[in-house]
């Protein structure tokens, strides 16, 4: 069993979360409320039979068991059939992605979350951050891409816990980014490129999307190919005209 560490930003929680549906949040704005704070969260997801698994494990957290996950618009929440639960601030998590590794268990979303006190000072570039991977498991795999697309309009809802960043500056804290090129790359400690390593196999990245390392090859493969198509038409353009030339006719021709 993996050693248990401070449970950070997750809160535990003793009963399921508030929340109201799009509609009846629509409903209850259409005219002036007494008070915009007792209005509950718009719950954008909610998925039951959900495992939730962390490593390293946080103290004072259980999520023994299936539960109901909740991807409110305020926060991310899990609430287990025994009746404990957590809840956890979107700034928390500095990545989430679809993995449907085989070697890593359930098709899951994954998760990175930086607990740091956003209260405090932003820590220096080179000081070592701590991280809590977490694994959202449901029952059903079809339910990935519509937590995936919840949680990830919920997030974009809550600034970064030190102001805005990048997704380059985000990766940063953790190594570096994706499809980061080989300089960038070379530049990383053993950890990063490990985590680094980690990510990209585990991470199944949206349909259509091109690391920036997959197009630069690419790039350079038609670039070449160009060249060669251009130095073929100049020596058929020297023999069909019997013009001459210094310089020697490409190789083919």
């Amino acid at each position: 069993m993996a050693a248990s560490a401070n449970a950070g930003a997750l809160r535990p929680l003793t009963a399921p979360p508030a929340s109201i549906s799009p509609s009846d949040h629509s409903t209850l704005t259409s005219a002036t409320p007494s008070s915009f704070t007792t209005i509950p969260p718009v719950l954008r997801r909610l998925e039951d039979n959900v495992r939730i698994t962390f490593e390293p494990a946080p103290e004072g957290i259980n999520v023994e068991g299936e539960g109901m996950l909740f991807v409110t618009e305020a926060e991310l929440s899990f609430f287990t059939n025994a009746l404990t639960g957590f809840a956890l601030p979107y700034p928390s998590i500095t990545l989430h992605a679809v993995s449907r590794d085989p070697e890593g268990g359930a098709p899951c979303i994954y998760c990175q979350l930086d607990e740091r006190d956003p209260s405090l000072p932003e820590p220096a570039e080179d000081e070592e951050i701590e991280t809590r991977e977490m694994r959202i498991v449901p029952s059903d795999p079809a339910a990935l891409e519509p937590i995936f697309e919840a949680l990830s309009y919920c997030a974009s809802l809550h600034p970064d816990k030190y102001g805005n960043q990048s997704d380059e500056e985000r990766f940063d804290d953790f190594g570096g980014m994706p499809g980061a090129d080989d300089e960038d790359e070379a530049d990383m400690t053993e950890l990063g490129r490990a985590a680094l390593a980690q990510l990209e196999s585990i991470i199944e990245w949206p349909a259509g999307m091109r690391l920036p390392r997959d197009e630069e090859a690419e790039g350079s493969q038609e670039g070449q190919g160009a060249r060669e198509d251009e130095q073929k038409e100049e020596g058929a353009a020297l023999l069909t005209n019997g013009a001459t030339s210094d310089k020697p006719l490409p190789n083919g021709i």
